[in-house]
């Protein structure tokens, strides 16, 4: 009898996404495992709530420099009426919230 590691497994399911990537076929984000040497299996330019954008968030972010609060501001302004409504809307407030703390903070030096 031939026992399959827990390492062979996982190699062998990122063979079959890989494959299935190539073909276009990408996991949900939630449910894909973490593997930071691995490109995601999904895309965010194939998600509605971006394609309907003329810029993408994250492209918007990274040509501007901007950190972890601010660009989580631009991903909710962005993606709020296509996504979850009200409740992007409040993450959007509390990134604003917490990034006008961290600069009253630094003011405060």
């Amino acid at each position: 009898m031939t026992t399959t590691s827990d390492d062979d497994k996982f190699d062998t399911t990122w063979s079959i996404e890989r494959e299935l990537a190539g073909k276009g076929i990408y996991r949900e984000k939630s449910k894909a495992p973490f593997d930071p040497g691995y490109d995601m299996l999904w895309k965010a330019d194939t998600q509605p709530h971006y394609t309907a954008s003329a810029i993408q968030p994250i492209d918007y972010n990274n040509a501007n420099n901007l950190d972890f609060l601010e660009g989580n501001i631009v991903k909710y302004v962005t993606r709020w009426r296509h996504k979850d409504g009200i409740k992007d809307l409040e993450k959007l407030v509390d990134y604003a919230q917490r990034l006008l703390k961290r600069e009253q903070d630094r003011a405060a030096k």
